[in-house]
């Protein structure tokens, strides 16, 4: 009713789960491809594993709507602390 313009973020019910399932398949293919990496080309030290393990924990942190806008929050007030002009932060809906 006030015409002002906001932006709406609407997560599927359900998603954590169908991530997970997504993840774990994800987590199965990173372990042969592994498998693969040190028999056949022992040279590569990349753990693939783990870093599929650091990126879900990212991911499952993006799927925290209320942490993402505890964090926006604190970069708007960040940011009109240190006088930042130029950087539109819009304002959080709880």
């Amino acid at each position: 009713e006030s015409g002002e313009y906001v932006a709406i973020k609407v997560q599927r019910p359900d998603i954590r789960e169908m991530v997970s399932k997504d993840l774990y398949v994800l987590r199965r293919a990173a372990e042969v491809y592994q498998g693969l990496v040190e028999r056949f080309a022992p040279q590569q030290k990349t753990d693939y594993v783990a870093l599929l393990n650091e990126w879900a924990v990212g991911f499952y942190t993006e799927l925290d709507f209320m942490n993402e806008a505890k964090n926006q929050m604190e970069l708007k007030s960040a940011l009109e602390e240190r006088g930042s002009g130029g950087v539109y932060i819009p304002r959080v809906y709880e």
